[in-house]
């Protein structure tokens, strides 16, 4: 994905010496926002947020990126989730897969 395809950053994440992680609302393949890492120049995209309205998946990133205890990505959606409503979001995790807490 080309940076200038991933518009409207949210909030990002930097520990010391670590790469730089972070989401946009927007872009991505499908529009709903990305969850990416900067590690020196280089961008990656670690998950392109969902397509279809109020996915189980979440979409729209929303909020701060943080890491948990072990390490793996924690962080919030403004639509989608379990309850697949509007406005009503999902908390992901991102570790070796992602998944929907």
């Amino acid at each position: 994905m080309p940076a200038s395809s991933a518009v409207s950053p949210d909030r990002g994440w930097k520990p010391s010496g670590q790469p730089f992680y972070g989401t946009t609302l927007l872009g991505g393949q499908t529009n709903n926002g990305v969850l990416f890492k900067i590690a020196g120049s280089t961008l990656e995209v670690l998950k392109n947020f969902c397509e279809e309205p109020h996915c189980a998946d979440g979409r729209v990133a929303e909020g701060a990126v943080v890491r948990d205890s072990s390490g793996r990505l924690l962080g919030t959606t403004a639509d989608g989730g379990a309850h697949r409503g509007a406005h009503r979001g999902a908390i992901y995790r991102l570790g070796d897969s992602y998944e929907v807490v």
